[in-house]
């Protein structure tokens, strides 16, 4: 258990506290299911990391009091759950496909009553998790609680320098710096991942005839509009002062094509309103792929890029 709480401890970021916590020894605690939500101080979690669900379970929106995971969250409080007969257990959302499990432990990632997250695990018999699970499950997520809390500290200068002031996204100094973490978690060899590049050729006249408030606020009105209109999962980055990269993940190359003429459709046919401002916004896009067109993330970001210069070289 030393061992594992030290691995714990060395972790980075919240990303790899959530990769080590699915990794949890056989020798510690035996599960078929295990998964982390964080919720962040927010009242909805989302899935980070998990393994052993038949089906997907990062696309739900876990809510607090919904659910074995929601009831965790809410209460703050560790919860162990065991089926009844052929009953089925709700773990993150009444819209999740329930999965056969008998017995679940949650138990709540949390630091001086401030809620990250939750670490639920699940086994396939009734008598798979107790209260010694619970304990040993407690007691892990005391120790990832308090090493992501270390890594927020630490990290909150270079965060600082990492995200884009305007917009709070990442930018592009994040994926230099980042880029072999998010390698890892974004290439496993075989589902492609797609870099849509997105350029605003006419954001200097925006800001030179309506000022820096407007121009501030359609950059964020940018990143709202991305979030709202591309399917999740997804990454949105501040690239340049005028442009965006969006990781699109786990679509097919003809759904991506639909959801880019989709994006150039909203700006082509229409001015975008900003706080009662009409805005005409110019756009020139450029998209390529993994694994189809190269295997390192640099490379094919600046293969998007380039795309989207030779489009403006096109339109001049």
């Amino acid at each position: 258990m030393n061992t594992y709480l030290r691995f714990l401890a060395d972790s980075q970021d919240q990303a790899a506290i959530a990769r080590r916590l699915i990794e949890i020894p056989p020798s510690i605690l035996i599960c078929d299911a295990l998964a982390v939500i964080w919720f962040n101080g927010n009242s909805f979690g989302k899935v980070q990391e998990h393994r052993g669900f038949q089906e997907d379970p990062s696309h739900y929106t876990v809510v607090q009091g919904a659910g074995i995971i929601g009831a965790c969250a809410q209460s703050s409080t560790p919860i162990i759950s065991t089926a009844f007969d052929n009953n089925l257990m709700t773990l993150f959302s009444d819209q999740e496909k329930t999965e056969p499990f008998k017995s679940v432990a949650a138990v709540p990632l949390q630091q001086n009553n401030r809620l990250l997250g939750v670490l639920v695990c699940a086994s396939l018999t009734p008598d798979g998790l107790s209260q010694p699970e619970l304990d040993t499950l407690s007691m892990i997520a005391s120790a990832a609680a308090t090493s992501q809390v270390f890594t927020e500290k630490k990290s909150a200068p270079d965060n600082d320098k990492n995200r884009d002031p305007i917009t709070g996204v990442y930018n592009h100094r994040f994926l230099i710096h980042r880029q072999q973490a998010i390698s890892e978690k974004i290439f496993d060899g075989t589902l492609p991942v797609h870099f849509l590049s997105v350029q605003l050729t006419n954001l200097p006249s925006i800001y030179e005839t309506h000022g820096i408030q407007l121009g501030d606020s359609l950059l964020r009105g940018m990143v709202s509009l991305f979030t709202k209109r591309i399917p999740s999962p997804k990454n949105i980055f501040k690239y340049s002062d005028n442009s965006f990269l969006i990781m699109i993940l786990k679509r097919n190359r003809e759904e991506v094509d639909s959801i880019e003429s989709h994006l150039r459709d909203i700006f082509d046919n229409k001015p975008l309103s900003i706080n009662g401002t009409s805005l005409q916004v110019h756009t020139e896009w450029g998209l390529a792929s993994y694994p189809d067109e190269g295997k390192n993330l640099l490379d094919i970001i600046s293969l998007a890029w380039v795309r989207t210069s030779q489009q403006l070289k096109v339109t001049i």
